[in-house]
């Protein structure tokens, strides 16, 4: 999944919400990887986002 989405962010024009969207994806890969396999963990951690500590991915 990262490689296709990688490679389709290539042809998305910077600046747009759907490149903003997958830049989040591709930075956070590994969390949302983590996500999506468990099928347990909470969709939102409030507070965690905003979080200077957890930027960076």
């Amino acid at each position: 999944m990262h490689d296709g989405l990688r490679l389709t962010r290539q042809s998305v024009a910077n600046g747009s919400a759907l490149a903003s969207t997958m830049d989040y994806s591709l930075k956070r890969r590994v969390t949302l990887s983590r996500y999506a396999n468990s099928g347990t963990l909470p969709i939102d951690s409030p507070g965690r986002e905003h979080n200077p500590a957890d930027r960076g991915g």
